[in-house]
């Protein structure tokens, strides 16, 4: 399992496409393509179903950043989303609740994710009230987001 090791991009795709239970897209018709997916990649299937679902759009219009390690604050983003295609209702985080000590390296796009997911203690911090947002996600956070996920 190696719990202490960073997790790609690609793998935590995976993980929330399983976790979710989506059903696997028909790659032709998705709209969106990248460059560095190939379609006979174990990767396409996962990483197209995500796209066509509205749960990722990659690092650019035509790469997903395949074999690159995944940010914390994109681990958010991506789980974030994952919940709004589950149809749960998040809410707004609080405007009054505590920020984290390093709020203004979370990038704009990932900053309601972070903090509904952080209200909802599907994140935390990484000690010393920070956040971390551009530190790798390790598999062993992942591993505890998808838990949370699907033992509610």
């Amino acid at each position: 399992f190696m719990p202490n090791n960073s997790l790609l991009r690609e793998e935590f795709v995976k993980f929330i496409v399983n976790a979710f239970g989506m059903e696997i897209a028909d790659i032709s018709t998705v709209e969106r393509k990248f460059d560095d997916v190939l379609e006979d990649d174990w990767r396409c299937s996962y990483i197209y179903t995500a796209v066509k679902n509205g749960i990722i759009n990659g690092m650019s219009d035509v790469s997903f950043g395949v074999g690159q390690s995944i940010t914390r604050e994109d681990l958010a983003v991506i789980t974030y989303r994952a919940l709004k295609f589950a149809k749960e209702d998040l809410g707004i985080p609080d405007s009054n609740k505590e920020l984290f000590a390093d709020d203004n390296d979370i990038s704009d796009y990932a900053k309601e994710a972070v903090y509904v997911l952080k209200s909802k203690n599907i994140i935390n911090g990484t000690g010393n009230g920070m956040f971390s947002p551009k530190a790798t996600a390790t598999r062993a956070e992942a591993a505890k987001i998808i838990y949370l996920l699907i033992s509610e």
